[in-house]
């Protein structure tokens, strides 16, 4: 029984496996998810939510065979049990709080497709920034996404992008945003071996092409940020007015 409004009480009679029955299917098959810590729900009742229609197991209980998922808690997470997923997996399996699986079953809502949301959640999450600490972690690198814009091959800006990434120029590098004096290093570089004109070009496309995105401009907040005040240092530290400087306003 559990307390109602004004006095009354109601018959706890509902379930996570029936509140599973209402929940439209996620994910392509049976997945396997292995639970680590608490917080901010009970592990327990994850467990028999997600149990419904996949196999999970909970860290104590891990038998060693194959995983797709490890779900992390805010607390009470097992340390080495983290660090024993990472040195057997890698990068093969999803690493993702609590909150992300539920967004996931309710909404649809894949928090692996926006890393960079990742990188900002792990800010206010112990678990998540356990697990950036562990030897060999990575998760899906925010650059990764620039080829997904809608633009032809053939094009200068998606020529350009592979020249400045192979200089080194990212706005994150295993699971971390780059520093301003990190980046600023690989694009001084970048201006002796590509000319300015070229660097800032691309650069400037990349903060257009994110802006153009449905939601992009709050999505990938941090990354144009970034990207800004890159392209604001190079125009005080080297541009001579000697060509057109790039437009990243839309």
């Amino acid at each position: 029984m559990i307390n109602g409004c004004r006095g009354y009480t109601v018959e706890n009679s509902f379930s996570m496996s029936d509140m599973a029955m209402l929940l439209p299917p996620r994910f392509d098959g049976k997945r396997r998810f292995v639970l680590t810590g608490d917080m901010p729900f009970n592990t327990d009742d994850l467990s028999n939510l997600l149990g419904y229609y996949h196999d999970v197991r909970i860290d104590m209980d891990y038998d060693t065979e194959r995983t797709d998922y490890l779900i992390i808690g805010r607390r009470d997470f097992d340390k080495e049990f983290i660090e024993s997923i990472v040195d057997e997996y890698v990068i093969s399996i999803k690493y993702l709080p609590q909150e992300a699986i539920i967004d996931q079953l309710l909404f649809g809502h894949d928090w692996y497709a926006c890393p960079e949301y990742l990188l900002e959640f792990a800010e206010m999450h112990h678990g998540l920034q356990f697990l950036q600490t562990c030897e060999g972690f990575k998760w899906p690198d925010t650059e990764a996404e620039e080829t997904d814009n809608v633009v032809s091959n053939h094009s200068p800006e998606w020529n350009e992008q592979s020249a400045l990434k192979a200089l080194g120029y990212c706005i994150t590098n295993n699971g971390r945003y780059t520093t301003d004096a990190e980046r600023w290093k690989v694009l001084t570089l970048c201006v002796d071996a590509l000319s300015l004109e070229r660097v800032v070009s691309h650069i400037a496309w990349l903060v257009r092409s994110k802006k153009r995105q449905i939601g992009g401009r709050s999505k990938f907040r941090n990354s144009i940020l970034k990207w800004e005040r890159d392209l604001e240092r190079l125009r005080a530290t080297y541009y001579k007015h000697d060509f057109h400087w790039p437009n990243y306003e839309l």
